[in-house]
């Protein structure tokens, strides 16, 4: 086991000693102690304790810690001597360096006890292995090599001529060269100018057979200051000839920086003191200050404080900031304000508070916890600046901002009604803005262009261009207010006619600065004029003309609000995503008609406790496949309702029959081919098991990762199946029986999924095979992720092309 550390201690303070005996322990030393208080003692203590280390206050009774470093030094001169000093004195650091001290450590920063103790000892080892060194010269080379080799502290030999004949490891890391490197290269080599003035009188001096102690700068490779504390001696041939020197050498660059800091920091400390004070008074002067213990009872709070809350500072000292709660912000704010601030975080946030009166008022608060020595908060300094003003005039603001962007709203609806676009140009840049309608008008999209005067004059008529460019050549000229009427090619190529005109905004000066004006279609009125003018003689027939085409608008908006109005009555007979949610553990629904109502349908009910599920796509979209897939829906609730039908074969041979019988009681045409594709399954919790049947219609099953495929027939359902099924097998019409567990994943789905056209061409389909493979990479992510993901897939494959048909994709989790 180590021998413990034999410290003797000069202190006269026992509180002081106690403090010093702490930072011993906390750094880890294994250690005996004796301490004695004044220079009297120091003598006895020495030879009969025989410390290791001597710890001494830089004021000793009757006398100080130099004379107390001279009599240990002519005792025995190697035993390390630390100074510790209540403030710093650069004279008293100085004349007990120069008497022999190691080291000088303020004892505000106790925490460099234990390192400076640790490096005195390493030097104290270093000077005895100089001498063991040079004793063991004479007998063994190679074991001085060895010796060197293994020192934690730089060694270098030079002959007479100053030139390197050996360094260790450790010196030529310091200076960042390798052994090789410093071999026989000159000492010079490695300082500068003025480190080889103060180098070459020190060599002289050891030429003359003294001992060098000094602290000395080099110079490493990449140019780094590299600060040491040197100890050189003379080497003699035979004790008579002078051969060179050798120097034991402590990289001392940390500490000296430490020594630079702690200099500036002496310096600084008055100056922050009085900073304090006057930041203090500046805070009080311009926040509102208030300290709280770490309960939040306030224990201070400035005038500041009390002006704005009207409460006396007695009235408020003893109590917490409840008292100020306007029960404007929720718990979870102030819970999160608390659970910040305890876990010694800076927090900062806005604040509404109630003064004593009633009224309200806004504060933007910064609150500091102040931190003991266990990183835990013992009181909170809140500073607030009042931001009532502020905050009503962020609310005025938004209030405006609320009331522009409905106006602009309702401009933006009335240029499109009206067809009238507006622009603006500013002239001292030449950039310009347009409108939505503006761009509506012209066939283009905002984004694809950058509005300009060559835009517009892009889309004029070739027979009209000319004039155009003569218009806006003279207004430019002129700086004069001005119209005109011309005709205009849309990006479609359909011809509009349009007017134009503009206004010239002067500053003071009469300087143009901006140039602001509309574009309107007037197609509508120039067609009508012209109409006008053809039908002259034709009065009445024009009016009877008038009416039909009011009527047919009429008509068309009907038929609009009709297809809009059954899309509801669709959406009303279908089940809701709700019903699915409730009866599965999770599922999706991807629902896009072509238009606004779907010849795609997706069926659920329940029957002797099985879960009956269908998806179908019937011929056609829009209101016609709108019509089937609902006729499709009825048919099968009424199958269920009617029949005790829960096998999806059965449920299909049913719907086939009535599905023929449906339209077929009118002696239709037998080669009309309105029907559907159909997938339909039963799912049974009990028994753990799915039945699948499918007309035309696939099943895909996921479980553990892997997707299985269940096909049904390559056969759909029309109203003619007697003709296109009965011949294909329709009796023989295949019910699957698949064993399921919990979390696997069925997908049913029409063709207009895979059928897509689009991707980097546009020209290729999404194809099934693609679909397969995007829901088995999928298969990572939670259940309605998977949804999201399908139809980001689709819109990402469509781009801007055009949806070739209903799409309906459903999945379900079970």
């Amino acid at each position: 086991m180590q021998e413990p550390l034999k410290i003797l201690m000069l202190e006269g303070l026992p509180e002081d000693a106690k403090l010093i005996e702490q930072s011993l322990k906390d750094g880890g030393f294994n250690f005996c102690i004796m301490v004695v208080e004044g220079v009297a003692d120091v003598e006895g203590a020495v030879q009969h304790f025989n410390p290791d280390i001597i710890l001494s206050n830089h004021s000793l009774p009757s006398s100080n810690a130099v004379d107390a470093l001279k009599i240990i030094k002519r005792i025995n001169a190697d035993i390390p001597f630390i100074l510790l000093t209540d403030a710093p004195s650069e004279k008293l650091a100085i004349k007990c360096l120069e008497e022999g001290a190691d080291d000088y450590i303020l004892k505000c920063n106790l925490m460099r006890l234990p390192s400076a103790i640790a490096r005195a000892m390493r030097e104290k080892t270093a000077k005895s292995t100089n001498k063991k060194v040079c004793e063991e010269l004479k007998k063994s080379q190679e074991n001085y090599r060895q010796i060197v080799e293994t020192a934690q502290e730089g060694i270098w030999a030079i002959d007479e001529n100053y030139q390197t004949l050996f360094v260790n490891h450790t010196m030529a890391e310091m200076l960042e060269y390798t052994i090789e490197e410093m071999a026989g290269k000159s000492v010079f080599c490695f300082l500068d100018d003025q480190g080889k003035d103060i180098a070459l009188s020190s060599l002289q001096k050891i030429r003359k057979g003294k001992k060098i102690e000094l602290e000395f700068r080099f110079l490493s490779r990449t140019g780094k200051e590299i600060w040491t504390s040197i100890s050189a001696n003379p080497l003699y041939e035979e004790n008579v000839k002078y051969v060179g020197a050798f120097a034991m050498i402590t990289d001392i660059t940390q500490r000296k920086k430490v020594e630079n800091e702690l200099k500036l920091f002496t310096k600084k400390l008055e100056q922050q003191l009085k900073e304090t004070a006057d930041y203090k008074y500046a805070l009080d002067a311009s926040s509102i200050v208030a300290i709280t213990d770490q309960k939040g009872v306030i224990t201070y709070v400035n005038d500041n404080f009390c002006k704005i809350s009207k409460y006396a500072a007695e009235e408020l000292i003893g109590m917490d900031h409840r008292m100020l709660n306007s029960g404007y912000h929720s718990k979870e704010f102030i819970k999160d304000l608390w659970l910040t601030i305890a876990n010694g975080l800076v927090w900062r946030g806005e604040f509404k508070n109630k003064a004593k009166d009633g009224s309200f008022y806004w504060v933007d608060s910064t609150i500091v916890p102040f931190l003991n020595k266990k990183g835990k908060p013992y009181q909170y300094l809140s500073i607030r600046v009042n931001i009532t003003k502020k905050k009503l005039a962020e609310e005025a603001l938004k209030n405006a901002k609320d009331d522009l962007e409905l106006k602009e709203r309702r401009l933006k609806e009335s240029q499109a009604i009206t067809h009238l676009g507006s622009w603006e140009m500013d002239l001292e840049n030449s950039t310009q803005i347009w409108s939505d309608e503006l761009f509506n008008i012209f066939g283009i999209r905002r984004g694809d262009v950058l509005p300009s005067k060559e835009l517009f004059l892009s889309f004029i008529h070739p027979e009209d261009f000319d004039f155009a460019c003569k218009n806006v050549e003279m207004a430019f000229a002129t700086l004069k207010d001005s119209s005109f009427n011309y005709r205009f090619i849309r990006q479609d190529g359909v011809v509009r006619h349009g007017h134009s005109e503009w206004r010239f905004e002067f500053d003071k000066k009469k300087i143009p600065r901006r140039l602001y004006g509309i574009v309107h279609d007037i197609t509508e009125k120039k067609d009508a004029e012209e109409e006008r003018l053809k039908s002259i003689m034709l009065a009445e027939e024009s009016v009877k003309i008038k009416k039909l085409v009011n009527e047919l608008n009429l008509h068309s908006q009907k038929i609009e609000n009709s297809i809009t109005y059954a899309k509801r009555l669709q959406d009303g007979i279908q089940v809701s995503q709700d019903v699915f949610n409730q009866v599965f553990q999770s599922t999706f629904i991807i629902d896009h008609p072509k238009e606004i109502v779907s010849g795609d349908f997706y069926w659920l009910n329940v029957k002797q406790n099985k879960i009956l599920l269908a998806l179908g796509d019937c011929t056609g979209h829009g209101v016609p496949g709108a019509l089937l897939s609902t006729l499709g829906c009825a048919l099968l609730t009424n199958i269920v309702s009617n029949h005790n039908y829960t096998a999806p074969d059965q449920l299909l041979k049913k719907l086939c029959f009535d599905w023929k019988k449906t339209f077929n009681h009118n002696n239709r045409q037998p080669d009309n081919f309105d029907g559907m594709e159909i997938a339909c399954c039963s799912i049974d919790y009990e028994k753990k098991i799915i039945e699948f049947a499918g007309m035309g219609g696939s099943m895909y099953l996921v479980k553990n990762g892997e997707l299985m495929e269940y096909k049904g027939e390559n056969i759909g359902i029309y109203h003619n199946y007697g003709k296109t099924v009965n011949n294909c097998g329709i009796e023989k019409l295949i019910c699957h029986q698949i064993p399921f567990e919990k979390n696997d994943c069925i997908y049913l789905f029409s063709d207009g999924y895979a059928d897509q056209f689009g991707g980097p061409c546009g020209e290729d389909k999404f194809t099934k095979r693609q679909f397969k493979n995007l829901i088995i990479n999928i298969q990572q992510y939670a259940f309605e992720k998977q949804g999201q993901l399908i139809d980001e897939a689709h819109r990402a494959w469509k781009g801007n092309h055009i949806q070739i048909d209903d799409i309906l994709v459903m999945g379900i989790q079970l």
